[in-house]
């Protein structure tokens, strides 16, 4: 714990008070997807981003999107074709990181679409929140330096001089987003009132600063304390076309905004164990060049950075249980019962695969865990087989 929070600037001296209080398969897409296709990718619990090899046919899956079911496109009056460019834009300022890269904001964009339509989260929202919620999460982390604030920071970069070390990368992350909407052909935005474009800017704003991981605790205090409040103020539903239901969830749907993209944005740990596992280690890796940077630059590796002694595997029992559970057991009060089994239930078999792997193996990096624990499977397999052979024999000694 005390080298996992600095890695996601999250200050340790915070949490002490408050405790006092792989290989990749060949899984290209149809370039040219019909709308079932489509469909399939977006309403799929066990997405496996890996699966991304082709920028326009993610846009068109992304442009079908925020057509179905909410036919956002029409009710903005936006054009197809712009937004398409917009999206292919953003989705080309994303560098080829290991974990922060294009892939990353499809799985968010992703996660969000399937709790609104499979998990019927959507209800909680209106037209013009969905809107915005898709928008953020298709540029969240766009342009990533593949190094985090703290870094960006302690060198004195120039972003953490434009932003004044505030929110670093989140900061540059919405400013691109806008930036991009200024370029000939890709203002998307442009069909909507003044009014609406200021409420949707103000949305995308808030929900890209929301994942910053330094406001973490903070937030899910302030989520789960709204929860706990349910029983006598529930959270409004059905507002899309109701004004007076509109203004009294204003406060509870801005908050919503940040929750789920901020669930999102760690949904990976939700995914199926043979998906979440390699996103770990190409998590592990990003950091891993942030200290050969940094021991490139004389300064000290940052904690979970030096490939020579940190190991991402060793920290993912605390990272799931302390940092991404508290958040998914509030997130998922929005959701179907179906998608909160399949969520939670991932978590916690990805949680207990990780301490089993670590007690049994020490600490080694993701990527040799997993080889270690597909080693292991093999072997109890084989005796599996083993046993069930020398029993069948037994058997028919007897006979």
């Amino acid at each position: 714990f005390e080298e996992i929070l600095p890695a996601l600037g999250i200050d340790c001296l915070v949490v002490k008070t408050k405790k006092e209080k792989v290989v990749e398969e060949d899984m290209c897409p149809t370039r040219t997807m019909k709308d079932a296709d489509k469909e399939k990718v977006l309403q799929d619990l066990s997405f496996d981003n890996r699966s991304l090899t082709n920028v326009l046919s993610d846009v068109s899956v992304l442009v079908y999107a925020f057509q179905t079911p909410h036919d956002l496109t029409f009710r903005y009056g936006l054009d197809r074709q712009v937004l398409g460019n917009w999206i292919t834009a953003i989705a080309e300022a994303y560098r080829p990181n290991p974990y922060h890269s294009w892939r990353h904001a499809f799985d968010v964009f992703q996660f969000t679409y399937t709790a609104m339509t499979l998990g019927h989260a959507a209800r909680f929202f209106n037209n013009q929140d969905l809107l915005a919620l898709f928008l953020a999460q298709i540029g969240h982390d766009v342009a990533h330096t593949g190094t985090n604030n703290a870094h960006l920071v302690r060198t004195g970069h120039d972003l953490a001089l434009t932003y004044n070390d505030q929110s670093v990368l989140e900061n540059m992350h919405a400013s691109v987003v806008f930036k991009t909407l200024k370029k000939p052909g890709h203002n998307c935005l442009e069909p909507l009132s003044e009014r609406e474009f200021s409420n949707v800017r103000e949305k995308v704003v808030s929900a890209i600063l929301a994942t910053d991981m330094s406001k973490h605790f903070e937030f899910v205090d302030r989520f789960s304390a709204r929860i706990s409040q349910t029983e006598n103020n529930p959270f409004q539903t059905d507002t899309k076309e109701d004004r007076e239901r509109q203004k009294a969830s204003k406060a509870d749907r801005r908050m919503l905004l940040q929750a789920f993209i901020h669930m999102a944005d760690l949904g990976h740990c939700c995914r199926p164990w043979a998906i979440h596992r390699y996103l770990v280690v190409g998590l592990e890796d990003e950091f891993f060049l942030q200290g050969d940077l940094e021991r490139s630059m004389g300064i000290p590796c940052m904690p979970m950075m030096d490939r020579t002694k940190d190991k991402t595997a060793a920290t993912q029992d605390f990272f799931l249980g302390k940092l991404v559970l508290p958040l998914l057991q509030p997130y998922t009060h929005f959701v179907s019962d179906e998608v909160k089994d399949f969520l939670i239930g991932n978590l916690t078999t990805n949680r207990d695969k990780w301490r089993g792997l670590v007690e049994k193996h020490g600490k080694q990096t993701a990527l040799d865990m997993i080889a270690l624990g597909d080693k292991d499977a093999k072997e109890a397999e084989l005796d599996l087989t083993n046993n069930n052979d020398n029993n069948n024999t037994s058997n028919s000694d007897e006979k």
